[in-house]
């Protein structure tokens, strides 16, 4: 099973409690409601492509789609809220990043670029 973390924050980047959080995806529709950090959690999940929508009183509801859930990882979204009416929706495409929690390996890709321009 894989794990969805995140956080929700304002334009200027303060946590945003007490937002109502949906995920849809190969398993239906989730809610959570956002904790005093601006966290939420949603474990057990199979894993896919998912979208998270955010909904607050004073803010444009949010719209993440295309977030990557992995099995036996943890994928983290931050959702950034701006103030506005509700009814306005901010869509943001693009993928989470996945965070490997039972390795503590670091790996980078160097190319033979990189190794033309070391002295």
């Amino acid at each position: 099973m894989a794990i969805l973390l995140g956080t929700v924050v304002d334009s200027s980047g303060a946590v945003v409690t007490g937002a109502k959080v949906t995920i849809s995806g190969p398993t239906g529709t989730k809610s959570d409601t956002t904790n005093q950090d601006g966290q939420f959690l949603f474990p057990l999940l199979s894993p896919g492509f998912y979208g998270v929508k955010v909904e607050k009183g004073s803010f444009k509801t949010a719209d993440v789609k295309g977030i990557e859930v992995v099995t036996g990882k943890t994928s983290n979204v931050r959702v950034g809220m701006v103030a506005g009416q509700q009814t306005e929706v901010v869509e943001v495409s693009g993928n989470a990043i996945t965070v490997d929690t039972t390795s503590t390996a670091v790996a980078a890709n160097l190319t033979d670029t990189f190794y033309s321009s070391v002295p």
